[in-house]
């Protein structure tokens, strides 16, 4: 097993999924089984993996969350989330710190 980032781990996603039909057809059916089957540790039930496929007329890009700005205030319910361990859009923050910061695929 190697270790490698998100964005290493995305290339080799995309790379299996250009060169292999079968791959391909199951990561846009399945893709948080598909991805997971990658890591040595399953993902976290409140994550959720989206596959989009472009075309020719179409091209998507992936932007992070919108990040809170210096002297905005947070809501009652956004401090409740944090408060618990959770961030603004409901996921558990110690939960994607770990999976964004260490990847183990299998190949």
């Amino acid at each position: 097993m190697a270790q490698m980032s998100r964005g290493q781990l995305e290339d080799v996603i995309r790379d299996k999924a250009f060169t292999d039909p079968k791959y391909r057809a199951e990561l846009l059916a399945n893709p948080k089984k598909v991805l997971a089957n990658h890591l040595s540790a399953g993902l976290p039930a409140d994550i959720d993996v989206k596959i989009v496929e472009e075309n020719s007329k179409v091209i998507y890009l992936s932007i992070p969350p919108k990040a809170v700005q210096t002297g905005d205030e947070l809501s009652e319910d956004d401090l409740r989330k944090v408060a618990g361990g959770g961030d603004s859009m409901g996921c558990n923050a110690n939960a994607m710190l770990s999976f964004a910061s260490k990847i183990d695929v299998k190949f």
